[in-house]
């Protein structure tokens, strides 16, 4: 659900204004000369890929995302394998914005976009993670439907692109889970503010 929705919608919008915010690292490809002024893949941040793509933007370099390709990646084959994936991300995330904030605000689309990215992260987790629970306890239980009033919003391109891939069943099998792991990855994102901003305690493996 995730990868379709990505691929058949964020990326193709980023990709029109010509600022996709990640070239994936599982699955991408790079002019030499341009990746050694780069100075390769950093460790400064726990998502290369994306430290990579927004150092390429700020030499003046282009990315583009070609919806085409296809790439077979290894996934996570159980909880605690997904948890420190979701960890490592959403930590990733925070560091990339602090590594660089001040070379993306001169890019209005890329900086837009994650400052959208970033607000709708921090707003959308605190409004699943305490505001609709207090609400449904408090006020009434109808408030439990915010958990999936934007489900067709996100059902309908992805059962588009799943249906052209002959991939229907899996996408409508995955669909539970996609908010299900919403909940958690909106958790470990705050914790990941928490600890890279206020406690100043990084991801660092």
């Amino acid at each position: 659900m995730e990868y379709l929705f990505a691929f058949s919608f964020h990326k193709q919008v980023q990709d029109f204004f010509g600022r996709p915010t990640i070239s994936s690292g599982c699955f991408s490809v790079y002019r030499c000369a341009p990746l050694r002024r780069a100075g390769g893949w950093g460790q400064r941040t726990m998502a290369e890929d994306m430290d990579l793509t927004w150092t390429m933007y700020e030499l003046g370099y282009r990315v583009r995302f070609v919806p085409e390709a296809v790439s077979y990646p290894v996934e996570p084959h159980d909880l605690a394998f997904l948890r420190k994936q979701l960890t490592r991300c959403s930590h990733a995330f925070i560091q990339n914005v602090r590594v660089h904030w001040r070379g993306i605000v001169p890019m209005p689309y890329l900086f837009s976009a994650v400052a959208v990215a970033l607000s709708d992260a921090v707003l959308a987790s605190l409004v699943f993670l305490v505001a609709l629970p207090l609400l449904a306890a408090i006020v009434s239980p109808v408030f439990l439907v915010g958990y999936v009033v934007d489900a067709p919003v996100i059902a309908i391109p992805v059962l588009m692109a799943a249906w052209r891939r002959r991939e229907l069943g899996k996408a409508m099998a995955s669909l539970p889970a996609f908010f299900v792991l919403r909940l958690v990855y909106g958790y470990l994102l705050l914790k990941a503010l928490a600890l890279e901003l206020v406690l100043r305690r990084p991801l660092t493996t």
